[in-house]
């Protein structure tokens, strides 16, 4: 994932614009800082799949938040917005909806595996 852009520090700039919309575009690195470690974070603990998962929920993540931001300033102020070459928003949430669907069948096979452990060990605490 690229780095955040590097924004100016020119505050008479900043309080030009919508409160919003500059507390959104100053916070926006934050956004992407916090993307980058976790998907650190999956490569450091877990497989490649939780590799690949964080990296394409964060992804989706970041790259809505852009998309968002950038037209919101661009309808706030009047710009024109960017023409894209296909949909970003509808296939951003489409990513969105299934890695949410996936980490759900996970929690719910982990659940499952946990109680089954759970059972035997109260079965062999029984003496069965």
């Amino acid at each position: 994932m690229p780095d955040a852009p590097v924004l100016p520090e020119d505050d008479q700039g900043w309080r030009a614009l919508n409160p919003q919309l500059g507390a959104r575009a100053q916070s926006f690195h934050l956004l992407v800082h916090g993307a980058k470690q976790a998907i650190s974070g999956a490569s450091e603990y877990g497989d490649a799949e939780d590799v690949a998962i964080e990296l394409e929920k964060y992804a989706a993540v970041v790259g809505l938040e852009a998309y968002r931001l950038a037209t919101d300033l661009a309808d706030e102020y009047g710009l024109p917005r960017q023409e894209m070459p296909w949909n970003y928003v509808e296939h951003f949430e489409a990513e969105q909806a299934r890695i949410e669907a996936h980490w759900e069948q996970s929690r719910a096979a982990h659940l499952e595996m946990m109680e089954g452990l759970e059972v035997a060990a109260d079965d062999a605490a029984a003496g069965g």
